[in-house]
């Protein structure tokens, strides 16, 4: 190896670890302390304040989200799980905060699953279980032409299938069936 080589690659190896190290530096300085106060501030928290432990555990917070930093890399890995569990009826309220992110093209991934029940009172299930009506999901999508990813995140537990690769291979297969069934 030449010597010019060889001081670049040492030049660019010191420039790495002092960035990894700084930035590691700002997580612990600033994350510790954040995750801490966010703990303490949680449900059953010995200070809770659902105000402020609720950012993003709401429809609204999430659209404050998208808006701190207007930038079209800015966005949502979008649970759709998640979001369901912050409604208080997923089943007819979802498809508009789907087409509420999807038209504003803030959803770069989707966690594809399922609820029974609302906010507060809920248990996930498989896709075809749930009260979100799956198939009209898809379709809400396909309108605002949300083009990336639709995958489970997790699924529910079967006593048969402890690893869960049954049920991740259900999720996969009922998740292609209905982007199948789009394309006609």
């Amino acid at each position: 190896m030449s010597q010019i080589v060889f001081d670049q690659f040492y030049s660019a190896t010191i420039e790495t670890a002092v960035m990894v190290a700084v930035s590691a530096l700002l997580a612990l300085l600033i994350g510790l302390p954040l995750a801490v106060l966010l703990v303490l501030t949680g449900p059953g928290g010995i200070l809770e304040s659902p105000r402020f432990n609720r950012v993003l555990g709401t429809v609204d917070g999430l659209k404050r989200f998208i808006t701190i930093q207007e930038n079209p890399y800015h966005g949502l890995n979008f649970c759709q799980g998640t979001v369901s569990e912050m409604l208080a009826d997923p089943g007819k309220e979802i498809y508009d905060v789907i087409r509420y992110f999807g038209t504003r093209k803030k959803i770069f991934n989707v966690h594809f699953r399922n609820i029974r029940g609302h906010r507060n009172d809920f248990i996930e299930v498989y896709p075809d279980e749930g009260d979100v009506d799956m198939v009209k999901a898809v379709r809400v999508y396909q309108e605002v032409e949300y083009p990336y990813l639709l995958m489970p995140d997790h699924v529910p537990q079967a006593a048969n299938d402890p690893d869960g690769l049954q049920s991740f291979a259900f999720s996969y297969g009922y998740i292609r069936g209905l982007i199948q069934s789009l394309e006609g």
